[in-house]
């Protein structure tokens, strides 16, 4: 919508700018669109899918990023909460008003998804709402995204674990393996921590962060150096004078300072001129 410009992600590779992202999601409308609600904190409120896709508004004018069309992938929008509830924002954006209509009605109903706790495997939806909660494997450290992790039951299904949104979580396959055959365990805590118990009895413990946290505050730029009538500007030469200045010392192995460096310049000085001799020799 253009309402902001905050970073997109591209899931195994990172942030990505907010015209990079509007540009990938513009070439993505047949691939399958997620949907992630989430308050001002960024905690997940609802989460499904939609088949509903903006409409350019001019059709003639059609850039080339919206013609050509990738196959395949995933795009998820995180959505807060409050776009949801702006009654303008609809007629503000004609191409997006179905889009919106159909996530405000879906997170007005609520439908969660529907799955048998003694299946052995999760079912889609199941498996998207583990993808969209966790975003990536939950051991300590692992940053794999959750699209290309198995859904691991915390409570083993041989050992009466259920199916349940609960009980599952994403974990890579080196990592799932380290819980299922390599003496690790693991334990939930509440709904975003996790404690991961290592063979020898050491605990991990692991927080993930919200799904969409606040951006820091930007950082203010340096006051603007003030030149002269020249353009010279004094009081950054000075700052950079000083920045370039070596903070090295170096030292003996006896920790006696060594004797300073000539200057650029003075690497090989001229040597002196040859003074008289004030005797010279009597030939």
């Amino acid at each position: 919508l253009g309402l902001d410009e905050q970073p997109g992600e591209l899931a195994g590779w990172g942030a990505v700018t907010a015209a990079v992202a509007r540009t990938i999601v513009a070439r993505h409308r047949r691939s399958e669109w997620r949907f992630a609600i989430h308050d001002e904190h960024g905690q997940l409120l609802f989460d499904g899918i939609t088949r509903h896709r903006p409409h350019p508004v001019d059709p003639d004018r059609v850039d080339a990023s919206q013609a050509t069309q990738a196959e395949g992938g995933i795009i998820e929008l995180h959505v807060p909460i409050r776009l949801l509830t702006d009654p303008d924002l609809a007629r503000q954006h004609p191409s997006w008003a179905g889009v919106l209509a159909d996530l405000a009605t879906q997170h007005a109903t609520q439908h969660r998804p529907t799955q048998d706790p003694a299946a052995r495997y999760p079912g889609r939806a199941l498996r998207r709402h583990s993808q969209i909660t966790y975003q990536t494997c939950i051991f300590p450290g692992c940053r794999r995204p959750a699209t290309d992790s198995d859904q691991d039951h915390l409570r083993d299904h041989a050992l009466g674990g259920p199916t349940t949104p609960e009980n599952l979580a994403p974990a890579c396959r080196h990592d799932h393996m380290n819980k299922t055959a390599r003496g690790w365990r693991v334990r939930r805590i509440d709904q975003r921590s996790f404690v991961w118990i290592s063979p020898l009895g050491r605990r991990h413990r692991v927080h993930l962060p919200a799904l969409a946290p606040p951006l820091p505050p930007p950082q203010p730029r340096p006051p603007e150096p003030h030149a002269d009538q020249s353009g010279h500007s004094s009081a950054y030469d000075a700052a950079a004078d000083a920045s370039s200045r070596p903070t090295f010392r170096p030292v003996t192995q006896r920790g006696r300072p060594l004797a300073a460096t000539p200057a650029d310049g003075e690497l090989h000085p001229s040597p002196d001129p040859p003074k008289p001799d004030p005797e010279p020799p009597p030939f």
